[in-house]
């Protein structure tokens, strides 16, 4: 029997694509429920609200994340230093 981390493995490229993926659908969902929620409140048709806002935030986040993610990496990186002993 395999262990479970042996059953999925991804190059470096599908674990950052998964991971801007996962974000995308994360923080588009929380931001789109929290946002529907104070602009129109729970009652009556919170859940299609909510969902119809969620697809647009998505549609929206995921290319952006696509293309900030990289340049933010890169940024990030370039200012970033290695410590080195105790």
């Amino acid at each position: 029997m395999q262990r479970r981390a042996d059953i999925i493995t991804l190059t470096r490229m599908q674990a950052n694509l998964a991971t801007t993926l996962l974000l995308s659908f994360c923080m588009s969902g929380t931001i789109s429920f929290a946002m529907t929620a104070i602009n129109s409140g729970f009652a009556g048709a919170f859940v299609a609200r909510w969902a119809h806002n969620y697809l647009i935030a998505f549609i929206v986040a995921l290319p952006t994340s696509l293309i900030v993610r990289p340049v933010v990496k890169r940024f990030i990186e370039k200012r970033t230093r290695s410590v080195t002993g105790g």
